[in-house]
């Protein structure tokens, strides 16, 4: 572990009303996380409001979807996993999974930390 060299980028968004982020993922580097200052006030009527939303890495599992397939349960289903933020949740996860937030639709200000980080061991 002594050898073990830590390197990341932080950044903060501040999010209002009708804010989101689309869909995106982490490119050069390892592990990525989330961690929500602030989820914002009421969602608004939408339940969704500002939650992480990742896609299922797996993008063809649902190239045909019937009877014997639809109603399959997580982690072998069809459908993403999504966050919704309370204040203190810290999500992490690795870079290449496609991500995004959905629309913000609460009163005042979403406020969460985010970092990517990347590892090497010294010599």
């Amino acid at each position: 572990m002594a050898r073990l060299e830590i390197m990341s980028h932080t950044w903060f968004h501040v999010t209002r009303k009708g804010g989101w982020f689309g869909l995106h993922n982490h490119p050069m580097a390892s592990w990525s996380g989330v961690y929500c200052v602030d989820p914002g006030d009421g969602d608004g009527g939408h339940p969704d409001s500002g939650a992480l939303h990742f896609l299922n890495p797996m993008q063809l599992a649902n190239m045909y979807v019937d009877a014997a397939n639809h109603h399959i349960r997580p982690p072998y289903g069809m459908g993403g996993k999504t966050y919704r933020f309370r204040a203190g949740q810290l999500v992490l996860f690795p870079s290449w999974v496609n991500h995004e937030v959905l629309p913000f639709h609460g009163e005042g200000t979403r406020i969460t930390v985010a970092f990517n980080c990347w590892f090497k061991m010294r010599e």
